[in-house]
């Protein structure tokens, strides 16, 4: 009996040691795959540089080290690329989306044409959030503070790419808030187009994110074709000491409150998501290797000489951002929805 027993043991020690070797025998989901990253503006601005450097690197930490590419998907701001990794791109974790985090307050606010539910979205990560806002104008325009801007007789041309983006969302504000002499004009694919219309002085100013201003704009600011007159954060950027934060131009509490929900989507700058779909062992693997990705010193290097700032969120961390927001008091989010959706 005793032999039987032995025997018994012996097979089933056999059966499970062939079921782990048939186990580590398995490849990794991702090997020998693409994974795409849908950036949704064109190509050569601040979320478009972003994620090519978060391509060049993150492959070689997800399981079976797939190929990484990026894919521009322009339209409404970004929109278009939101609803189609939230809706109709494949659900296996082979799809990540770049967006504008203007989105997300847009879907608080009922905006136009939002097909995602940002809760529900997988957060890989953030490769720089808590940006500061700032605005820049050609220096013909004659534009040196936010004072000038308000006392401006001839409307200040600002391009912006689509309604419920930040490139609209900010200007609106400096408008409807503080008063600011803004003539928005929209449809650009990204702040590449706007950079390229301010050069032909199609547009006075444009604005975005200053981690992407003085990378991509960076030759307009050293040459003095272009200067910064304005910047929106909590604090201000340490290389604009001189330009007045517009908290500090705020009139009443409620002002500056309204400010500060605008910069609230913000802190999920540069944000990577998937699918809700994914499975969710391939979601952990794609934040693990995203972290790891922006912790790889040949990618913190590569960064410093392109001059892109650097301020990694976790998943997790951007999942918590994204309920903040939604818990957000309902008075200011219909303050803030006039802002941001009336013509």
């Amino acid at each position: 009996m005793k032999k039987i027993v032995w025997m018994l043991t012996i097979v089933g020690i056999l059966a499970l040691g062939a079921h782990v070797t048939a186990l580590a025998a398995t490849p990794p989901f991702f090997k020998g795959k693409t994974v795409s990253i849908v950036v949704g503006y064109t190509a050569g601005g601040g979320y478009d540089t972003y994620a090519r450097l978060v391509a060049r690197h993150l492959g070689k930490y997800i399981p079976g080290k797939p190929t990484v590419i990026v894919q521009n998907m322009p339209g409404a701001g970004s929109l278009v690329a939101a609803n189609y990794v939230y809706g109709a791109a494949p659900r296996d974790g082979t799809v990540l989306g770049v967006f504008g985090p203007a989105q997300i307050l847009s879907q608080l606010v009922g905006g136009p044409g939002i097909q995602f539910d940002s809760e529900k979205f997988n957060w890989i990560g953030a490769a720089n959030a808590g940006d500061v806002m700032v605005c820049v104008a050609n220096t013909t325009a004659g534009v040196k503070t936010i004072d000038d801007a308000i006392k401006r007789k001839e409307p200040l041309v600002v391009g912006g790419t689509g309604a419920g983006t930040t490139t609209v969302n900010i200007p609106r504000a400096y408008k409807d808030i503080l008063g600011a002499n803004f003539k928005i004009i929209t449809g650009y694919g990204g702040t590449a187009e706007m950079r390229a219309a301010m050069l032909t002085k199609e547009l006075d100013a444009g604005c975005w994110q200053w981690s992407s201003v003085k990378v991509t704009a960076k030759s307009m600011l050293d040459q003095g074709t272009a200067v910064v007159f304005t910047q929106l954060g909590l604090q201000k950027a340490p290389e604009l000491a001189g330009v007045q934060n517009a908290l500090e131009r705020a009139k009443t509490e409620e002002e500056r409150t309204m400010l500060q929900g605008l910069l609230a989507e913000n802190s999920l700058g540069r944000s990577f998501v998937a699918s809700p779909a994914v499975p969710r062992e391939r979601v952990q693997a794609l934040t693990k290797a995203f972290m790891a990705a922006l912790k790889d010193p040949k990618l913190q290097e590569e960064a410093k000489k392109m001059k892109l700032e650097l301020d990694p969120k976790s998943g997790e961390e951007c999942q918590k951002e994204v309920e903040m927001l939604k818990a957000a008091p309902p008075a200011i989010l219909n303050k803030l929805k006039k802002i941001l959706t009336e013509p």
